[in-house]
């Protein structure tokens, strides 16, 4: 497989993001996760707000979009709002690539599923209580500790 090449999306490719989305939540019904693999992805247009304002990176492999990664400050960090790798370019490092471009970047993950909390551990994140980030982090915590429940999830920053 070809390395991908980082760069910033160009408009219209939020309909891309939300079909890359789709393709990579299924692998949450691997796990047992079937709410998280059928739910609803994120709406184009919503994507498309994060591309114009340059809060979006893109993984190109070979012409394709194999990935994507969107993010918004808080508290001082790119926290990273949404990363999907479109299954097919699973184990080519394209979400660490996609990382690599965040100065300061930080995240919410599920601490029990393998290919959240032990990967971002990998690339040098660690777990932290958001409130040692700020009030923007502790609302996101609270927030997804609602609308993820019964998955446990954490903040992590590198």
């Amino acid at each position: 497989m070809a390395l991908a090449s980082i760069c910033r999306p160009t408009a219209g490719n939020g309909a891309v993001f939300t079909q890359i989305e789709k393709r990579a939540a299924t692998l949450f019904g691997d796990v047992g996760m079937d709410d998280i693999a059928r739910a609803p992805p994120t709406p184009p247009h919503l994507y498309e707000t994060c591309i114009a304002a340059e809060r979006a990176w893109i993984a190109d492999v070979e012409g394709a979009i194999a990935g994507f990664l969107t993010w918004m400050m808080q508290d001082g960090h790119q926290f990273i709002t949404e990363l999907h790798v479109d299954p097919r370019y699973q184990g080519a490092r394209i979400s660490a690539q996609l990382i690599g471009r965040l100065v300061r970047p930080s995240l919410s993950c599920f601490t029990e599923v393998p290919w959240n909390r032990p990967y971002y551990q990998r690339l040098g994140f660690r777990t932290v209580d958001p409130a040692a980030l700020g009030a923007q982090h502790c609302a996101i915590a609270a927030e997804e500790h609602r609308r993820f429940a019964p998955w446990p999830r954490c903040i992590m920053v590198r």
